[in-house]
């Protein structure tokens, strides 16, 4: 287990040192994310950039404890590099019954596809934030909880995109090499064209602030994510 930030440090231990040799070693990456009081030098947003290009490296985000629980166990029992993303903070803690592995480059989907009018691709806490604002303001958004980074879930992307529906890829790091990029490779691969708007952290090192603070200053405010849903749904409407 390792902070983010001090990962930095150790690239070439996870380069040269496990995933080279395919070691299977799962490592807990704290304070992922934007960390607020712990300072300007300690947000945890390069690690996404920085281990996707390694080969060999699974990399995951739990949405919840219950989740993280079920993606350490399939870790532990995955033989590969396993890395794990959490935020800094606390959550709610139920001791799962029985461990399940969640297989690897699967995500969830959560609202009815064929209804929807906006695909909202988002991993970690935030995705239970999306999932309970959109289901009490009964807005026609599907919500996808991209709980592995890498590999991706080609065949919900597949599935995503035939919908050919606007998609916002919410992410709360650096959008430079992060998922948001990852969906975009992929379709470039495939030679298909989606209508995918990211959201996240721009070319510039973020300031010091409160959680509160720096989400309204980056523009990664629950607010400002769906209310750029509801841009993308009315300009598809020809609305605007």
């Amino acid at each position: 287990s390792i902070y983010s930030s001090f990962l930095q440090r150790s690239y070439d231990q996870v380069n040269h040192d496990i995933a080279r040799m395919n070691c299977p070693v799962v490592i807990g990456i704290d304070r992922a994310g934007l960390v607020g009081e712990d300072g300007a030098t300690h947000h945890g947003v390069f690690d996404v950039g920085l281990l996707r290009a390694i080969p060999n490296v699974v990399l995951s985000v739990p949405k919840d404890a219950s989740e993280a629980q079920q993606l350490l166990y399939t870790g532990l029992q995955s033989d590969k590099v396993f890395a794990m993303r959490y935020p800094r903070g606390s959550a709610s803690f139920i001791e799962v019954e029985s461990f399940k592995e969640i297989q690897l480059g699967t995500w969830e989907m959560f609202g009815d596809l064929n209804s929807a009018k906006c695909v909202l691709i988002a991993n970690g806490p935030i995705v239970d934030t999306f999932i309970e604002r959109i289901e009490n303001n009964k807005l026609k958004i599907t919500v996808v909880n991209a709980r592995y980074i890498k590999p991706l879930d080609e065949k919900m992307l597949n599935l995503i995109e035939k919908a050919q529906l606007p998609i916002i890829c919410y992410e709360g790091d650096m959008l430079a090499a992060g998922l948001g990029s990852a969906i975009l490779e992929y379709f470039e691969t495939q030679q298909k064209h989606i209508h995918l708007k990211r959201i996240g952290i721009s070319d510039h090192f973020v300031t010091h602030g409160s959680l509160r603070e720096l989400r309204e200053h980056e523009n990664l405010d629950i607010n400002h994510v769906l209310d750029e849903c509801s841009h993308l749904m009315r300009k598809r409407l020809g609305k605007l």
